[in-house]
């Protein structure tokens, strides 16, 4: 059963309840998530996302506020140059049973193709040399496989088969895409759900995308305790242990291996503060600034990070 809400996002009240009513279902933003394809999201961070009682809070950058205030100027630059009125789609769409939700920008009115009357608006505005760089999923047929699943997710809620997306590329160049609904990636956005709240339901933590998820790991353990770890009941922690010492004495470019393998012995310690482990002596507490420090020492040598 569709649930539809109303919301006014200029009233904090409202918005503030708008991120709690979409707590709870996986919502077309971040179904790219379930099926790796998002920029933003892996299984492993929308997980633990969710299994929190609240949604998570996120700060809003320059990017993000200029686009709220472009998008109603890109939606009439867009509703112009198809020869149609739009107006904003406010509202929010979701299946408790199924746990899926999705939002919208805006809803096309008065074309003269009958076919897009009703049709959903989608809004995104893009940096022209994003559209042009070498690892660019844009091209003037095919949008970045999260927007087409977000389409695709957003006609599936709201039953409405036919979706424009309007891109504005670097200012001035308005593309458009439009989209008609697809059974059969529909079924697929349904198994690949099911599966994902199977997993939140059973505590089955996805494996995590050390490249990806190093970063999350390393903010959501910075709590800690006076627990102890005891690492020689994991036969993989010594290995983590001696590459993390030899990287830190090399003079080479590799903070992203540092951080990853920093992650994973990160993963494995939790809030324990200190590790047992032959040959080693590792302490994990926080320092005067409340910030966790990584201490190795073997023999007379240190090694912090």
């Amino acid at each position: 059963m569709i649930v539809r809400k109303t919301y006014n996002h200029t009233i904090p009240a409202q918005k503030a309840q708008w991120l709690r009513d979409r707590h709870p279902n996986i919502n077309s933003t971040e179904l790219g998530a379930l099926f790796n394809i998002s920029k933003f999201a892996t299984e492993f961070t929308l997980y633990h996302d969710k299994r929190q009682s609240e949604p998570p809070f996120f700060d809003d950058n320059d990017r993000m506020r200029a686009g709220r205030y472009l998008e109603p100027s890109i939606a009439e630059f867009a509703a112009n140059e198809l020869g149609v009125q739009c107006i904003p789609f406010d509202e929010y769409y979701y299946d408790p049973e199924i746990r899926q939700g999705t939002s919208f920008d805006f809803m096309i009115l008065a074309a003269m193709d009958h076919k897009l009357n009703g049709a959903i608006l989608e809004i995104k505005n893009v940096d022209q040399y994003i559209w042009r760089s070498d690892e660019s999923e844009w091209t003037d047929s095919c949008m970045p496989g999260h927007i087409e699943a977000q389409v695709q997710h957003q006609m599936k809620l709201s039953q409405i088969p036919r979706a424009v997306v309007a891109v504005l590329v670097g200012g001035n160049d308005l593309k458009f895409y439009q989209r008609e609904f697809d059974p059969e990636i529909a079924n697929n956005i349904d198994i690949v759900v099911k599966r994902f709240w199977h997993r939140v339901d059973n505590d089955l933590e996805p494996t995590p995308d050390w490249s990806r998820d190093s970063d999350y790991i390393l903010s959501m353990n910075q709590i800690t305790d006076d627990g102890v770890y005891d690492a020689n009941e994991n036969f993989e922690f010594e290995s983590w242990v001696i590459k993390y010492a030899a990287l830190r004495k090399r003079n080479l470019d590799n903070a992203q291996q540092l951080k990853e393998l920093k992650a994973m012995m990160t993963k494995a310690i939790g809030s324990n503060s200190n590790v047992i482990l032959d040959n080693w002596y590792i302490s994990y507490r926080a320092n005067k600034n409340k910030v966790r420090t990584f201490r190795l020492t073997k023999a007379k040598e240190a090694i912090n990070g």
